[in-house]
């Protein structure tokens, strides 16, 4: 069975991930900062933002508690640490692929490949948007739902990569 596929539709303080035309999670930005943002996963009231003025480490947390962090070394991936229901902590990994057209492939511990994010910028929005490409579709709905989450996490790493990019250019 084909899986629909997922959308990031950047709008203007903030971004949405769409299944079937539907929007599931809405991150919104605070005020300027690609580097502060607040969304709810189901229930939960997440909220993303910086440890340090460096901005290399972002906690992530739900209902304010810390349940993990966003991490940007200095080979331009992004690393997700994030308790799962267990409050074991988890470890995904994003790569960003290709010079010219690049896209960027999320891996788990395991090196495992979940999903691809394809950016494509917007002059509407003047922001990216992205096609996400599940790598299998094995997987059940609480695992589909992390997934989710993930995909938020990830494009939430990414935007603040190319906001800080644009800052330095």
């Amino acid at each position: 069975k084909k899986n629909m596929p997922y959308f990031i539709n950047k709008e203007k303080r903030s971004y949405s991930l769409i299944k079937d035309n539907e929007a599931l999670i809405e991150m919104k930005y605070h005020k300027w900062s690609y580097a502060k943002g607040d969304c709810y996963v189901g229930e939960k009231f997440v909220s993303i933002k910086p440890q340090n003025v460096w901005m290399r480490k972002l906690d992530i947390l739900k209902n304010n508690v810390d349940v993990g962090d966003i991490i940007f070394n200095w080979k331009g991936h992004i690393i997700i640490q994030i308790e799962d229901e267990n409050y074991k902590m988890q470890e995904y990994l994003m790569k960003p692929n290709g010079f010219w057209k690049r896209n960027y492939t999320v891996y788990n511990s395991n090196e495992k490949v979940l999903f691809h994010l394809h950016p494509k910028f917007s002059w509407k929005t003047f922001g990216t948007n992205f096609t996400v490409e599940i790598e299998e579709f094995t997987f059940n709905d609480k695992e589909l739902a992390f997934l989710e989450e993930l995909m938020v996490y990830m494009v939430f790493g990414i935007n603040l990569q190319m906001a800080q990019a644009g800052a330095a250019a």
